[in-house]
């Protein structure tokens, strides 16, 4: 699979500026808190929120109570939004054979090959645009 952990850290990313920003009385989260709350290493945190900033889903404000915050709306947000700001449409499944083999019949299997990988991919891709965090938040913690 080519997707990696960073889909995941920025879910978990999100929701935690969101209890914080919009459920506590902060209105911007520093990436030194997000990253000690969530135990994610700074760097990471900075290229994730770099990506979270270009999607649209956070913004960023400068000085002393800085920070991040949500600049889309929870109730608005999918799971498909935060995958593709973090994995930029790269392909989940890589299916390029270098194989010595030829014919109809080699042609045929590669073709059904990456069409059912294909056909995974845009099932997983719906259920992600189906998916609203802020179902996710409601169910377990508001």
């Amino acid at each position: 699979m080519g997707y990696s952990l960073a889909f995941s850290q920025a879910i978990m990313i999100i929701i935690y500026i969101y209890i914080k920003t919009e459920l506590g009385e902060i209105n911007y989260l520093s990436k030194k808190k997000i990253s000690n709350a969530l135990n994610i290493p700074a760097p990471t945190i900075s290229k994730i929120i770099r990506s979270l900033i270009d999607g649209g889903i956070l913004k960023s404000k400068e000085g002393k109570k800085g920070g991040f915050s949500l600049s889309m709306k929870l109730a608005e947000l999918t799971f498909y939004d935060i995958f593709t700001a973090i994995e930029r449409k790269k392909p989940l499944f890589k299916s390029n054979f270098d194989i010595n083999l030829s014919g109809d019949k080699v042609e045929k299997v590669i073709k059904g090959i990456n069409d059912c990988l294909y056909a995974a991919e845009l099932a997983m891709k719906k259920e992600l645009k189906d998916k609203k965090i802020k179902d996710l938040v409601s169910l377990y913690l508001e």
